[in-house]
């Protein structure tokens, strides 16, 4: 489910149909960890969505506090201009193979 906390993506959708993934909108993840209620509801979010046997994928992650908390808190995914903004193919191939042999930790990132 993309954009979850937006329009028609709510809690009773994610009961009713089978999805294995639920794509935290950007606006939920805008104030957080700075906010605590922010940080709440998205830590919240976060075990909920797992406890439920799904993957979580955080969007819109424009700073290393947002990769860090969503990191520690077990998001599966963080995508965001915090790695990376678009780019054409040819400056893409390059730009992965260089993050693929950079260590990582934390959660797995998905570059956008």
């Amino acid at each position: 489910m993309d954009d979850f906390g937006t329009g028609y993506s709510n809690l009773s959708c994610v009961l009713d149909l089978p999805f294995e993934c639920v794509k935290l909108d950007q606006s939920l993840v805008a104030e957080f960890p700075d906010d605590q209620r922010a940080d709440l509801l998205v830590r919240t979010l976060v075990s909920l969505f797992h406890n439920m046997g799904l993957q979580v994928v955080a969007e819109g992650v424009e700073a290393a506090p947002q990769a860090e908390a969503l990191a520690r808190y077990g998001a599966d995914r963080i995508q965001g201009y915090y790695y990376a903004r678009p780019m054409p193919e040819s400056e893409l191939i390059p730009f992965l193979k260089e993050k693929n042999h950079a260590p990582r930790g934390g959660a797995k990132e998905v570059l956008v």
